[in-house]
Order: structure tokens, then sequence, then C-alpha cells
């Protein structure tokens, strides 16, 4: 089953996911989420608080989609998502931040996010003929 507004073909769409029928609204969604921590990371008065919690979520990101590209590899299964992409990132934006380097751990995560608006455009063009 394939959702009206989702223009991605079904033989690369993730469905294991907590919501498997991912939308265009649900991944903006994301992306929005994802750019607000990489500008959270760019602003100058980012509080020892703040950037703990941020350590946290990269490190949760990085331990839940590194399972799950290593579940796909041995499962031979490809999807239009990136998982290795993401994780070299926010793995690169670790080391940023533990350089006291936030605003290039702030970029990288954007630059992550907005790379992900531009491989779902390009799984979207090619699937229309699929």
């Amino acid at each position: 089953m394939k959702m009206r507004n989702e223009p991605i073909a079904d033989t690369i769409t993730d469905k294991s996911l907590v919501y498997p029928y991912h939308t265009v609204f649900t991944h903006l969604g994301c992306v929005l989420l994802r750019t607000v921590v990489g500008v959270t990371l760019i602003n100058p008065n980012l509080t020892d608080h703040t950037r703990k919690v941020i350590i946290m979520i990269l490190v949760m990101a990085i331990l839940l989609f590194g399972i799950k590209y290593i579940k796909l590899i041995k499962k031979d299964i490809i999807l239009w998502k990136s998982y290795l992409r993401m994780i070299v990132a926010y793995t690169s934006a670790l080391y940023f931040i533990a350089s006291k380097q936030e605003n290039l751990a702030g970029m990288i995560v954007i630059m992550d996010a907005l790379i992900g608006l531009q491989s779902r455009h390009t799984a979207s063009a090619l699937s229309c003929g699929l």
C-alpha cells in the first residue's frame, strides 16, 4: 500500500520505521528537527546542558541507525535513505563538538539534513519510471 502523496517507489521505501509510510510532510518534519539541532550548535550562547543533550541525541541516532544499517547490509536491502551518510556526519559532528568547534558540528548536521532532502527528491524523480 502506497500513500497518495508518497512518490517514492515501494521497492526502495523503508517500511521498518515506527511509522512505515513516511510522507513528504513527515520527512520535512525530520529535516526541520535536524536543522534546529544544527542551528542550536551554531548558537554562540550554547550551554553545557544543551551541549550534553545534543551529544546524547547524536549518540542515540548513531547507535539506532548504525544497527539498522548493519541489518540492511546483512539482508542485502537497498533503500533510498543513506543511513551510512548520517552515521558518518553525526560521528564527525561529535568529533567537532569534542574539539570545541560547535560551529562546524552544526554545519555538518544542517548539511546532512539538506542532503537528505536532495536524496529524497532524487529517489522521487527516479521512481516516476518504476
